[in-house]
């Protein structure tokens, strides 16, 4: 048979607990077991429901973890004192190692459970901890020798407790005196933030939506407890109305035939950047009612490559339901392997991609109104909005398809594509102003230099319109501006076809030549079209005259 020495309490609770409240953890996951277990025996519910109370007392240095669950009897109290042998063997139970009911004795002085079961009598288990823990410090290479059952003796009683009534059930962890290294984690603070992020409390009913929508659809999938914080404060979840969330979107994760996990992700309204409220940020798993990890685990594990942090403009959260699924004890991962493996790739393709797609038309929605708002900005100073509605032609195209991507899947509201319609109306109202006021101006000049036969203003005319301050985007302006270079064209040409220019010296050839070149470079690049011979003409006559 193996033999356990002393030093593995140090081992055990600070290689795996660095934190009260991760403690605080395993005694809550024990005290949700302890319910779930009383119900699955059908007891008699306890006057006022079953429930999980925590008091935090004599100026923030003691927890007493209290719920009115199953209980244990003599026998699995005395195995408190053992290494693993964990006696929970439901996959139903959220502990199941045996390892986190020592997890406190690294932090406090003192550490007492009492319990009892229904008909059964009440008993109590103390642990002076506070010495034990310096002994094994101390020293070190004799505990390395001692044999763990020996070295407990000293420091762990166990008593019977008497005038309990013969039907109550309950335990009691009491956690004394925090070790002054940890004194500023015990906090009723800290230890309710933590509780609401990591434990199976409620929803916060009359604050949250969406909260009987998430419950039925979960149906039972995690057994929310009611649970307290010096007496009268219930704990619920941080979800609430005041974060304007979308209506959430459901999912299961289905594969060789079996529902393994049930998703449910939604995100801020009217926002398209990471959550900047840390309490609901990201997607976080839930293995038997408690998280495992943090919303890191998931941006690891089941984001595409390249878009991890989009996964933190989410909220939500992964229900496991698969029992092969195994976290560590820590609670900080799960265990690696094919399951796990498999588990993260199906969310990656059926959670992780989706969520990718969906922050790429929230990020293009985001810089819509962006370009709108800077419209807004330089127009109402008067200044050049041209290059800005380049922009938000190409971003009508855009959101357009992205409306009829969604389609059905997800409710228009969700998506702020009302500012389709919003750039639509100032591309329109500024191409308006364009065709009401700025091509009658045109009309004038190019008339006027027809008239004078003057195929030097036509072309500064020509290439104008292809460098003016308000560009052409809808179809109505486009064929304005046509009208207005087809005119100019046609009168360059007449002008160069009636004009007889005389021979041109050397000189004036290679001039000639360059021109010529210059003007139509010019033209192909703005994709003006012309006809080479009529500008070779027009440059030879005005040279000719000149």
């Amino acid at each position: 048979m193996t033999k356990v020495y002393a030093n593995i309490l140090e081992t055990l609770t600070s290689g795996l607990y660095n934190s009260v409240n991760f403690a605080v953890r395993e005694y809550l996951q024990n005290s949700y077991d302890a319910i779930k277990e009383a119900k699955k025996e059908e007891f008699k519910e306890p006057e006022g429901g079953y429930n999980v109370t925590v008091q935090i007392m004599r100026n923030n240095r003691t927890i007493t973890i209290s719920d009115n669950g199953i209980g244990m009897d003599k026998h699995i109290l005395e195995q408190y004192n053992s290494i693993g042998g964990g006696t929970k063997n439901s996959p139903d139970f959220a502990g199941h190692k045996g390892i986190g009911k020592l997890s406190g004795l690294r932090f406090f002085d003192k550490f007492v459970v009492r319990t009892k079961k229904a008909n059964n009598k009440a008993y109590e288990l103390r642990w002076n901890s506070g010495e034990m823990m310096k002994k094994l410090e101390n020293e070190r290479e004799l505990m390395k020798k001692t044999l763990y059952g020996d070295f407990i003796k000293d420091y762990v009683e166990f008593n019977e407790i008497e005038g309990e009534d013969n039907d109550k059930h309950f335990t009691q962890v009491q956690l004394i005196d925090a070790n002054e290294d940890f004194m500023k984690q015990v906090s009723e603070e800290s230890i309710i933030k933590f509780i609401k992020s990591n434990c199976p409390v409620e929803f916060y009913k009359d604050g949250f939506m969406y909260t009987d929508e998430i419950i039925k659809w979960l149906d039972g999938a995690i057994s929310f407890v009611t649970t307290y914080v010096n007496d009268d404060k219930i704990i619920t979840q941080f979800y609430n109305d005041n974060y304007n969330l979308v209506k959430p979107h459901l999912r299961e994760i289905k594969y060789s035939d079996q529902l393994r996990a049930k998703v449910w992700y939604s995100w801020i309204r009217d926002k398209a950047e990471i959550i900047s409220e840390e309490e609901i940020r990201g997607i976080k798993f839930r293995c038997k009612g408690i998280c495992v990890g943090d919303n890191n685990l998931f941006v690891r594990h089941c984001m595409p490559r390249g878009s991890e942090q989009i996964a933190n403009w989410f909220t939500g959260e992964v229900i496991i339901l698969d029992d092969t699924i195994i976290p560590s004890a820590a609670r900080d991962r799960f265990y690696e392997g094919h399951e796990s493996g498999k588990l993260y790739d199906e969310l990656k393709k059926q959670v992780g991609k989706e969520l990718r797609r969906i922050a790429n038309i929230r990020s293009r929605i985001h810089a819509a109104e962006q370009d709108l708002a800077s419209f807004n900005k330089l127009k109402s100073e008067g200044k050049e909005t041209a290059n800005v509605l380049d922009k938000i032609s190409k971003k009508i195209k855009d959101l357009k398809k992205d409306r009829d991507t969604v389609g059905n899947k997800y409710e228009f509201n969700e998506f702020n594509f009302g500012i389709i319609e919003e750039l639509e109306k100032a591309s329109e109202t500024e191409e308006n102003t364009y065709i009401q006021e700025k091509i009658p101006e045109k009309e004038k000049q190019i008339n006027e230099s027809i008239k004078n036969n003057n195929t030097k203003e036509l072309i500064d005319e020509l290439l104008d319109l292809q460098k003016k301050e308000v560009k052409a985007h809808t179809p109505k302006a486009k064929e304005a501006s046509k009208k207005l270079m087809d005119t100019i064209k046609t009168a360059i040409t007449d002008s160069a076809n009636e004009k007889e220019g005389k021979p041109l010296d050397s000189d004036k050839q290679e001039l000639l030549s360059k021109v010529v070149h210059i003007i139509t470079k010019y033209l192909e690049k703005n994709k003006i079209h012309y006809n080479e011979a009529s500008i070779k003409q027009f440059v030879s006559n005005e040279l000719s005259n000149g």
